[in-house]
C-alpha cells in the first residue's frame, strides 16, 4: 500500500484482512489519508467537484440547495440529507459509483434499481443530467423532487 497510486477496494480488503493488532490498524489507516483516500463526504464530494474544475460555489449553485446551508454542508458542519447528497452528486457530475459512495459517505442508504424512484435517479446519474432535469423526469414520472434542491 505504500506505493503511490491508489490501492483497490480488493486490495485493501485482502491487507485489512491480514491484520492482527491495532497497531498494524492505525498504520492502515495512516496510509489510507496519505493515499488521500476521503473520510467523509464533504471531503470527497469537495474532490470530485475539484476534478470537474468546480468551484464550491458552482457546485452548490448547480446543486439547487440554499447556498448558506451548502456551505454547511460542505464545511462539515451540517448532515446533508439523502436528497441533497444527490443533489451535490448531480452538481458534481458523478459516476454511479462515486454517487453510491457518497451516499454511503454520507450515512444514506445507496440507491437500489428495485426501488422506482431510485432506479430513475440512478438513470440521471448516468446520463449526467442536471438537477433541475432530474427534477423534471422524477416529476413526469409521479415521484417526489429531490427535496432541499430546488
Amino acid at each position: 500500500m505504500s506505493d503511490n497510486k491508489k490501492s483497490s477496494t480488493d486490495d485493501l480488503l485482502k491487507t485489512l484482512s491480514n491484520i492482527d493488532s491495532t497497531t498494524e490498524l492505525l498504520k492502515f489507516q495512516n496510509e489510507l489519508k496519505k493515499e488521500g483516500v476521503p473520510g467523509s463526504f464533504c471531503e470527497y464530494i469537495s474532490s470530485l467537484a475539484a476534478e470537474h474544475c468546480l468551484a464550491k460555489s458552482e457546485l452548490i449553485a448547480a446543486s439547487g440547495i440554499d447556498r448558506t446551508y451548502g456551505y454547511q454542508i460542505l464545511d462539515g458542519r451540517r448532515r446533508a440529507g439523502r436528497d441533497r447528497v444527490l443533489a451535490l452528486c448531480l452538481a458534481a457530475q458523478c459516476s454511479l459509483d462515486q454517487a453510491q459512495r457518497c451516499l454511503t459517505l454520507a450515512g444514506h442508504g445507496r440507491l437500489y434499481a428495485r426501488e422506482p424512484r431510485d432506479s430513475a435517479i440512478i438513470y440521471a446519474v448516468e446520463k449526467h443530467r442536471s438537477v433541475i432535469e432530474t427534477n423534471s423526469l422524477l416529476d413526469e414520472l409521479g415521484f417526489d423532487a429531490l427535496q432541499g434542491a430546488e
